[in-house]
């Protein structure tokens, strides 16, 4: 085998992915609680998409783990719209501490809440379950408004 290199980061990446992808498709009663940390959904649209497909035919979680999954104000804007489209109803708690995502997806997911208010996001160690307003500074995001 000369010549082939075989990137194994990516390959671990990818079983994680699928991994918890089956988790998610299974629809199973006993899986209410469903962790994607650590899988970087914002670095591979297709994920992304792929997620949000599983999540829509879901109807068993109800606490969704995306801590650390590289969350972009785009790949956020993706999950709102179909969060705020009727998708997991049964959803009550999501989880998307340490995501890079800016004030404007700050400003994204409290508007989730407004559409969703039994909607718990968590962003850091506390919870948010009320709205005070949105974000101090709207800022308009090119290709996202």
């Amino acid at each position: 085998m000369t010549g082939t290199t075989v990137d194994a980061k990516a390959i671990y990446e990818k079983v994680d992915f699928d991994l918890a992808m089956r988790n998610l498709m299974g629809n199973h009663s006993s899986l209410a609680k469903i962790s994607f940390k650590g899988v970087l959904l914002g670095s591979h649209p297709e994920w992304l998409s792929a997620f949000c497909e599983a999540l829509a035919a879901n109807s068993t979680c109800t606490e969704l783990d995306l801590s650390s999954t590289s969350l972009t104000d785009s790949s956020l804007q993706k999950l709102v719209i179909q969060l705020s489209m009727g998708s997991a109803k049964q959803l009550q708690v999501v989880h998307l501490r340490d995501n890079p995502f800016t004030l404007s997806g700050e400003t994204m997911l409290q508007g989730l809440q407004r559409l969703r208010p039994s909607l718990q996001i968590e962003l850091a160690k506390e919870t948010t379950t009320s709205i005070d307003g949105f974000v101090h500074n709207k800022m308009l995001v090119e290709g996202l408004t």
